[in-house]
């Protein structure tokens, strides 16, 4: 029988203080989605939980608001919340959106900072730490880091810190492990050690542990219950794990070769320009390349072909500024983010109009990139357009077939756009083939080498799926 308090739409009928509640509405979610109420009455009542739903269907805020909800705000310097995701991306955007949420300025970090837009009535100097450098985290760890109430972090450097005394994962009253899928798949060592139980007997009465991710597998949460790191647990799914987001139009962009991709995604993405309008700002836009090699090589080139245009950033995995950039992005200061695989998970960006990849992306790195927009929230649903060479079509729609997208539009590549004269038109031509192609022969190569490597990859990946073949 449906528990009849899940009716009810509003954060503080969930039994949510009233602060909390308050910045939720403050920050744009008046009212929780069904997976953020199931899950809020499942962790406030001490359950562990699992949370299976598609992306952007508000996963995030579904474990964090009732975690945060329930520190103990009284008893302080110590860790009572830890976050596990794979990648910094997902580190920086979990830290950023619970500074938020604690009423925080981001560009001070500081939770609860009385310069604040919001009138903010909750608990002040609540401490967040982020943890995904060895070098910097693990090697040099922060002094405050054993004495922060939330910890968001990737765990290899969490399960160091922890082996080494520095972070008291026994103490924590919340562990989220955040794309759990992955986490168990590429590091389950470390997730053992994470989520291994407490010594402390007052500690496990009221742990809660949240395995949360798009397509959790039982194997997964099997493995949990048998070897005791979680007890119980709660499922919670709504929608499909393996569809994208409904309302996105999604296109094939279809080039002759690769060494025109970066040609034909400019002059597309001039044309979504000029499908926005002239008093519209400049589409917000993901792109998405294999790897920081790819990134680098793709971004330098179409940031000198759309000067005046868009602005673009750079996001990479390795990067110093990975906060800045995110932040950057967010305040608008640039309409074309250029980021690699690893952000796949990680990037929730208000109003992402377009998304573009420059490779055929197997199913899950589809499915995720899809998610970045049609978000929730979000104003539109968004386009996904994936820019491919002739030999990479039909891998491209394996991935529509496995999420079931059947109606994909087929583009060609644009013409030069013309000018009222010809000689301005011949000076756009040399100016996009100087940037984009003839002039950038390492470019080229380089790009074809590195989608080469990318496509092997996918294809190991896509061989160890048990995935219905479409020529069959």
């Amino acid at each position: 029988m449906t528990d009849p308090r899940e009716q009810l739409l509003d954060w503080r009928s969930l039994g949510m203080a009233n602060w909390i509640a308050s910045r939720a509405e403050d920050l744009g979610f008046r009212y929780p989605t069904a997976i953020q109420r199931r899950a809020a009455l499942a962790m406030m009542n001490v359950n562990d939980v699992v949370i299976s739903s598609q992306t952007g269907s508000g996963k995030t805020l579904a474990y964090l608001m009732p975690s945060i909800d329930g520190l103990n705000y009284v008893g302080r310097g110590m860790l009572q919340l830890l976050v596990i995701v794979p990648t910094r991306e997902l580190v920086v955007q979990n830290s950023m959106l619970i500074w938020r949420i604690l009423g925080g300025n981001v560009s001070t970090q500081r939770p609860g900072d009385s310069g604040n837009i919001f009138r903010y009535i909750g608990p002040r100097g609540v401490k967040v730490k982020g943890a995904f450098d060895f070098e910097k985290h693990v090697l040099n760890p922060d002094p405050d880091l054993c004495i922060a109430e939330i910890v968001v972090g990737t765990p290899e450097e969490l399960k160091d810190l922890k082996l080494q005394g520095d972070l008291e994962v026994d103490l924590a009253q919340f562990i989220i492990a955040d794309e759990a899928d992955v986490l168990f798949d590429k590091h389950p060592d470390a997730m053992d050690v994470l989520l291994k139980p407490s010594p402390y007997e007052p500690v496990m009465e009221d742990r809660c542990v949240c395995l949360s991710g798009v397509a959790l597998s039982q194997e997964i949460v099997d493995r949990c219950t048998s070897k005791g790191l979680m007890k119980d647990p709660i499922w919670i799914t709504t929608g499909g794990g393996m569809r994208v987001p409904p309302g996105i139009t999604h296109r094939m962009l279809v080039v002759k070769d690769r060494s025109r991709k970066l040609i034909a995604l400019t002059r597309q993405l001039r044309k979504d320009l000029e499908e926005a309008g002239e008093d519209a700002p400049p589409p917000r836009t993901f792109i998405f390349v294999p790897n920081s090699e790819a990134a680098k090589v793709t971004a330098g080139p179409v940031r000198k072909a759309l000067w005046g245009e868009h602005k673009l950033l750079m996001l990479l995995p390795e990067g110093t500024e990975a906060l800045r950039t995110v932040q950057d992005f967010k305040n608008n200061k640039a309409s074309i983010l250029v980021c690699t695989s690893e952000s796949e998970r990680g990037l929730d960006m208000p109003n992402i109009q377009h998304i573009y990849s420059l490779d055929a992306p197997s199913t899950s790195s589809y499915l995720h990139r899809a998610g970045r927009c049609g978000r929730l929230g979000t104003m539109a649903p968004g386009v996904v357009t994936s820019v491919v060479s002739e030999d990479e079509v039909k891998a491209l729609k394996q991935a529509y077939f496995n999420l079931e997208i059947n109606d994909f539009m087929e583009l060609e590549e644009l013409p030069q756009r013309e000018f009222e004269t010809e000689e301005e038109t011949q000076q756009a031509l040399l100016d996009d083939l100087f940037f984009l192609m003839d002039t950038n022969a390492d470019v080229v190569n380089a790009l074809e080498q590195i989608f080469d490597k990318s496509a092997d990859e996918d294809e190991d990946e896509d061989e160890d799926e048990d995935e219905e073949d479409i020529s069959k």
